[in-house]
């Protein structure tokens, strides 16, 4: 009977309320029932008089603009975000601290540590270098074959490598030490032979440097300045330290090049007959071994000092002039490779050679031109 009663008296409180708002006066406030008023039992009228009572009340239907409204006060009692808390909010959990490490056992961070050192670093694999060329059965077989004596020298092809051979430069610097009578010996191939210039290192270093160590009408006579990008490197063989090698049949091939041959017009082409690498590594060389002039490494400490002729770069002369007496270089190197202190000497003053001289006497037992000493 008690919660009858109850709901009986909240819904006659909020009709009243809701005809008192249409009538335009103040609503009166809802008075909540103390906990007397709940726990003791109340007189219950009679339910026909209450019917009654009812009835004579004139509820109008609220329609979508008398629908009423809620106050800003009960927002705020309401909404959570309008600075109060809900009435009926339940109360929030409370934080719980965090765990402390067990006894005994270390902190957290300590133990994090403890767990990457024992993980092992990821190994990163080296950059593998391109495969090894191998010589071509045709190029062995002409390399083999007896080198004929020139009346005339011939056209000669040199390509010349830049740091280790003709000068030191260090690791990521613009500075250089040059070998010892370089000037002397670009000037000398300048003007005898066809140069063009092909280093590991990348396109701006060679730039830099051709543009130091040569002479501008010197440079207008150069075939080439080729780069670390003509080397055949992938991206990461490219950024990276790996062994690189020098192809000449890549020369062979560039159709500029050939026409840069001074009988060219005769069909006479650049190839292994007329065509020596100059550099201080024998590997960059190995698809054509017999073409290459291999120079001791120069380096910062190589201690080599200006001579009288017998500087390096004066021997390497000496060679090259002998050797393009001949019309098949491969078979002249293959027979008497290049080695320093061996008797090659070379007059800059004179412009000529007197140490050795080839032979009209025949081939050495290896195949190729029989050298003797003067």
């Amino acid at each position: 009977m008690v919660g009858e009663f109850t709901r009986m008296t909240r819904k006659k409180q909020f009709k009243e309320a809701a005809a008192c708002k249409n009538e335009g006066s103040q609503a009166p406030d809802l008075v909540p029932l103390d906990s007397d008023q709940q726990k003791k039992p109340q007189p219950v009228e009679d339910s026909g008089a209450i019917s009654k009572q009812l009835s004579t009340l004139s509820i109008p239907r609220p329609s979508e603009t008398s629908r009423p409204t809620t106050s800003q006060s009960t927002i705020s009692t309401l909404h959570p975000c309008r600075g109060k808390l809900p009435v009926n909010t339940p109360p929030s959990k409370a934080t719980t601290k965090p765990r402390g490490p067990r006894s005994g056992s270390p902190p957290r961070a300590s133990r994090q540590r403890s767990r990457d050192a024992s993980r092992p670093f990821p190994r990163l694999l080296p950059v593998k270098s391109p495969a090894t060329p191998i010589p071509e059965r045709s190029y062995l077989t002409r390399s083999a074959m007896p080198a004929s004596k020139l009346q005339n020298p011939q056209p000669l092809l040199l390509v010349l490598d830049l740091n280790g051979t003709l000068l030191y430069r260090p690791r990521s610097s613009s500075n250089y030490t040059p070998r010892p009578s370089l000037s002397s010996f670009l000037a000398h191939c300048v003007s005898n032979y066809s140069v063009l210039v092909w280093s590991s290192a990348t396109p701006f270093n060679v730039t830099a440097i051709c543009s130091k160590i040569f002479s501008p009408e010197q440079r207008k006579l150069l075939l080439g300045e080729w780069a670390r990008d003509t080397l055949e490197l992938d991206k990461e063989q490219y950024a990276s330290k790996v062994q690189v090698y020098k192809r000449l049949s890549r020369i062979w091939q560039d159709m500029r090049v050939q026409r840069a041959h001074p009988e060219s017009a005769k069909g006479v082409r650049w190839g292994q007959e007329n065509t020596l690498l100059l550099d201080d590594s024998v590997l960059k060389a190995s698809a054509q071994p017999h073409n290459a002039v291999v120079l001791p490494e120069f380096t910062q400490e190589a201690g080599e000092e200006q001579k009288d002729g017998t500087e390096v770069l004066a021997q390497v002369v000496a060679y090259l002039e002998t050797g393009r007496m001949v019309d098949n270089v491969s078979s002249f190197v293959r027979s008497r490779s290049f080695k320093v202190d061996t008797g090659w000497k070379w007059d800059w003053a004179k412009g000529s050679s007197t140490e050795t001289e080839l032979s009209d006497d025949g081939d050495d037992e290896a195949g190729g031109v029989k050298i003797e000493e003067a």
